[in-house]
């Protein structure tokens, strides 16, 4: 077999795997992990959405879609100058829950000539199982901050500052909120629960 025929042999190869193992690659591109619209602008999906990617997280948008039996809470935490945190609780059917956390540091970048921070390596992936009362009082916390009816942009001016983003795939459907710090404690609560749980400080 010449050459260029065992390349085109492997690349089918490839393709055969990726066809037959769709979650082979389970994490999606930047602008793929929020509604067309949910910030207000396609720069402020991006922005959110390269944190997700470069952390290799799925799309809860696209997973609501996908699995109605679905549910599955992500909490990112996205600070000026320490380590991002993402946090995905999924849920058990019998209440209990399976926690991840990724931690990823920050390395200095610059836009248009414009000093910057963005993603840099993950220094901590691990797992957690959690109990049904630890699950009950994440999704109580969650319920005190009038998540369900909270818009998806909080501050049209907040991009640049220490935030939380909460989302939430569950029977079907998706809703995200971007919560700036620091608001009233109530907000970010369920937050800062979920990373104390993964033995974490903020």
């Amino acid at each position: 077999m010449t050459r260029l025929g065992l390349l085109g042999l492997q690349l089918l190869l490839i393709l055969v795997v990726v066809s037959f193992n769709p979650h082979l690659f389970a994490w999606d591109l930047p602008g793929d992990f929020f509604p067309d619209g949910t910030f207000d602008s396609f720069e402020g999906e991006q922005w959110f959405g390269k944190y997700l990617s470069s952390m290799h997280e799925p799309s809860l948008d696209k997973l609501a879609r996908r699995d109605a039996s679905a549910e599955v809470y992500r909490v990112t935490y996205l600070p000026c100058y320490s380590p991002y945190l993402a946090l995905k609780l999924e849920v058990h059917p019998d209440g209990s829950g399976l926690l991840e956390l990724k931690k990823m540091e920050q390395i200095e970048e610059k836009i248009d000539d414009v000093p910057s921070y963005g993603p840099g390596r993950m220094v901590r992936n691990a797992t957690f199982i959690i109990s049904k009362k630890e699950v009950a009082q994440f999704k109580a916390l969650l319920k005190a901050t009038g998540f369900w009816h909270l818009t998806a942009r909080r501050d049209s001016n907040s991009l640049g500052g220490d935030m939380f983003i909460y989302e939430c795939a569950r029977l079907g459907s998706y809703h995200v909120v971007e919560i700036p710090v620091p608001p009233d404690d109530a907000l970010i609560s369920p937050g800062l629960y979920l990373i104390k749980l993964a033995g974490e400080q903020v």
